[in-house]
């Protein structure tokens, strides 16, 4: 995904009857990723200004003022030369952001 703004607002479906909210600045995380009911989303988006996009990858009805968006490989290569950043990083670690839900069998 390309943005011309400097600021925009990810959310997404978090399963469980739940919504995940990131706010990204400057292309760095500013906020979150914060889970929300689906009540807590809409009073959340009510109160984010209404200059800032908000974006997901999957259809999301209830929340009238999200578009759908996806990153584009080329914009990310991009901006990995840009960062002179070597290939010898720390593997990523997965954000949860609650606990696994198991159940354990009888």
């Amino acid at each position: 995904m390309e943005c011309d703004t400097h600021e925009y607002c990810m959310i997404g479906d978090a399963r469980r009857k739940s919504f995940f909210f990131a706010r990204v600045r400057d292309r760095a995380l500013a906020e979150g990723p914060t889970l929300y009911s689906e009540a807590e989303m809409k009073e959340k988006l009510d109160k984010t200004e209404s200059t800032i996009p908000i974006f997901c990858s999957e259809s999301l009805p209830q929340f009238q003022r999200a578009v759908i968006r996806f990153p584009s490989a080329v914009v990310l290569g991009r901006l990995a030369q840009k960062a002179g950043r070597g290939f010898f990083l720390p593997p990523l670690e997965p954000i949860y952001l609650r606990e696994p839900h198991i159940t354990i069998p009888k």
